[in-house]
């Protein structure tokens, strides 16, 4: 499998939840939440599954950090597959 780049994050996966009426500060919360993953060190830039795995191991056990419900939580974590 492959890895989620900054131009697949920023470009299609963003434009796709907000046209699925994420509010700013969802997305915002999204990509602090990845910002890390998405802007390591060249060779280990983007988000590869283990981290998609953590990060939502993560927002679930954390709901409170963040603004996006458990339905959200699905929807996106099947929308970010999709690009690995």
């Amino acid at each position: 499998m492959g890895k989620i780049t900054v131009i697949e994050f920023k470009e299609r996966l963003m434009r796709t939840l907000r046209a699925r009426n994420y509010t700013d500060q969802e997305l915002e919360d999204v990509e602090k939440i990845f910002m890390g993953d998405l802007y390591e060190d060249y060779d280990r830039r983007g988000i590869d599954e283990k981290e998609l795995k953590e990060r939502f191991k993560w927002m679930r056990a954390n709901k409170s950090k963040h603004s996006l419900d458990s339905d959200e939580l699905d929807e996106l974590e099947s929308e970010m597959k999709k690009y690995l």
